[in-house]
């Protein structure tokens, strides 16, 4: 495979190493004390990987939301410059009116209980679209996930996670 088929099966093959580097990470703590980890929500099948970080021990949606909310605002266009960012992502919302209580299956993933999804009845998770071929590189790939988790210990810091 060569030209633009080769270059998306790398993103494609980036997607799934982020997914399981985050499916795998040990929970990190925050410059603020607190603990937290990241929750992908399903083994993409593009270049497109959807998650939540998740302060550990916390048993709120509402809470989560906020926090990837905080951490989207922080991580985009909505707070400025995106050249002036160390990492840019983007976001979706599922809810009932869109999706039924399917999202449910992923709020249990979390560690959230269905009362939280009655109460709270959407989730908020944070999307990242691999966009270079690089990271396909192991070493390139450990190095860019080490910086990831250092960027997000500043980000959640900052937004009071």
């Amino acid at each position: 495979m060569d030209g633009y088929g080769r270059l998306l099966g790398r993103t494609i093959k980036t997607a799934n190493m982020l997914y399981e580097a985050m499916a795998k990470a040990e929970p990190f703590q925050a410059q603020n004390g607190r603990t937290y980890k990241f929750v992908p929500l399903v083994k993409p099948d593009l270049n497109i990987v959807d998650y939540v970080l998740k302060e550990v021990g916390n048993p709120g949606l509402e809470a989560m939301n906020k926090l990837n909310q905080a951490i989207y605002d922080e991580c985009s266009y909505v707070s400025g410059d995106l050249m002036k960012k160390d990492f840019i992502t983007s976001k979706t919302v599922f809810s009932p009116a869109e999706y039924g209580n399917t999202p449910l299956d992923f709020v249990r993933k979390c560690g959230l209980g269905d009362a939280e999804w009655e109460k709270t009845p959407s989730v908020l998770v944070l999307r990242s679209t691999i966009m270079t071929p690089y990271l396909a590189d192991e070493a390139e790939f450990a190095a860019y996930f080490n910086r990831l988790v250092e960027i997000m210990k500043k980000v959640i810091t900052k937004v009071g996670g």
